[in-house]
């Protein structure tokens, strides 16, 4: 992923939200896009609980992701 805020176009084949714990900071929205419908998607810092990562479908493309607090 990226260290901060970011918008683009990005094939990925998985995420993973590997940031440092930081109550209120640490939780991850991801926008994708997929046969053209955006979807976002929360993940949690590792190891905590909840998602923290997801392997992706063939033809996902990243085109957002905000850091955030809790999801």
């Amino acid at each position: 992923m990226v260290a901060g805020n970011w918008s683009g176009n990005l094939s990925v084949g998985s995420i993973f939200n590997n940031g440092t714990v930081f109550p209120g900071a640490d939780h991850v929205d991801v926008t994708s896009l997929l046969g053209g419908q955006p979807s976002t998607d929360c993940f949690h810092c590792n190891p905590g609980p909840g998602k923290h990562k997801a392997n992706a479908e063939a033809g996902l493309t990243i085109t957002r992701v905000v850091w955030r607090g809790e999801c």
